[in-house]
């Protein structure tokens, strides 16, 4: 977030931290609205989940979270060691 650079965007901003201070303090005191603040969290963080979830499948190429990508599924043919033609670094 930028820093407010002018005198008035400070102001301001003090300000409206005052009002959501103060509007911050009524729901927690408010029992129904706290427990509907709790609720709509839960609710958030849900959708949040499922977008990271999304966005995890599309990044790795994964269709599931514990399968493996496709990549990744397939086992590696390992290159043949090369043979030692000259005898370097072998004891004769």
């Amino acid at each position: 977030m930028a820093v407010a650079s002018t005198p008035q965007d400070r102001r301001w901003r003090q300000e409206n931290d005052a009002r959501t201070l103060a509007e911050a303090e009524v729901i927690q005191t408010t029992p129904s609205r706290l427990a509907g603040a709790k609720k709509a969290a839960k609710r958030m963080a849900e959708e949040e989940r499922k977008q990271a979830e999304a966005m995890t499948k599309i990044a790795t190429g994964k269709k599931d979270a514990g399968e493996k990508s496709e990549k990744q599924a397939r086992p590696r043919k390992r290159k043949p060691k090369p043979k030692n033609r000259f005898n370097i670094g072998q004891k004769i």
